[in-house]
């Protein structure tokens, strides 16, 4: 499962393996364009703890508090600046060293940039598969009687840039059965998670959409019924996990709502198929 699952939100990866005394397998890839890793982007100010926000100025020595604002972080403008005055951010800081701010200041300084809206942050950090590549992948799991692939544009939760891509699938000749719960494939950063997925981001999306209206049978507030794959992949430099297994996403309403919106995306396709 976890083999498929890679080879699943890797179009470009080409496979071969063998498992115990199993006959060799071998995976050809579907895409031949290798993703380009995103270029680096300064943090947002909203992403930070005041702790977080404390440590990384000790990064940046003896600058101005008004450099390290402007240098150190992304969507820090000259009318940010005026608004974090306009705040109770007092000007004088701006001018000080960090070296010579107190723990008081930061606290002060950090509690004016939470309560000032900023520009969102950029979603230029986030890495799609794509509709098509993903469509081309879902083939090599097996012979397919039909399927829904979505792939969100990459949207702001929790002050975080996240994309967000879902695929629904019935196979022929493999062993699901009807009135089982679908087989859940969740990834975070192409990474398949194979633990713990009752209290993830995703599982708790799934279940909170209403499959009956997209021609599934589900039991309340369960996962759905039938001989289906979901495969749903979340994508951002910033996945807040609930453990340090790293196989649980954390459930916070922005998230689930976006995943939400990209799982009734695919159900609306999903549901002409079976209807």
């Amino acid at each position: 499962t976890y083999l498929e699952g890679t080879v699943l939100v890797n179009p470009h990866l080409t496979l071969r393996y063998k498992l115990l005394d199993n006959e060799w397998v071998h995976v050809e890839r579907v895409s031949n364009v290798v993703p380009e890793v995103p270029g680096a982007t300064l943090p947002h100010p909203h992403t930070f703890k005041l702790g977080e926000f404390i440590t990384h100025s000790h990064l940046f020595g003896k600058i101005s508090l008004d450099k390290f604002l402007r240098t150190g972080f992304s969507r820090v403008s000259d009318q940010a600046i005026k608004d974090l005055v306009g705040k109770g951010l007092p000007k004088k800081l701006l001018d000080t060293a960090l070296t010579s701010l107190k723990e008081e200041d930061f606290k002060k300084v950090f509690q004016v940039v939470q309560d000032t809206e900023l520009m969102a942050p950029s979603t230029k950090s986030v890495l799609n598969i794509g509709e098509d590549a993903l469509s081309k992948s879902i083939g090599r799991l097996g012979e397919i009687d039909f399927f829904s692939v979505v792939t969100r544009r990459p949207a702001i939760c929790d002050f975080k840039p996240v994309a967000v891509e879902v695929a629904l699938a019935r196979f022929k000749n493999r062993n699901l059965e009807a009135d089982e719960p679908v087989q859940l494939l969740r990834f975070a950063n192409r990474v398949p998670l194979q633990f713990d997925k009752s209290g993830c981001a995703i599982t708790w999306a799934i279940e909170s959409v209403n499959w009956k209206a997209y021609g599934l049978a589900q039991p309340k507030g369960s996962l759905p019924l039938g001989p289906y794959v979901f495969a749903v992949s979340i994508v951002s430099p910033f996945i807040k996990f609930k453990n340090a297994s790293k196989e649980t996403i954390d459930a916070s309403d922005e998230l689930v709502e976006e995943i939400r919106r990209a799982l009734i995306q695919a159900g609306q396709k999903l549901s002409r198929h079976i209807r």
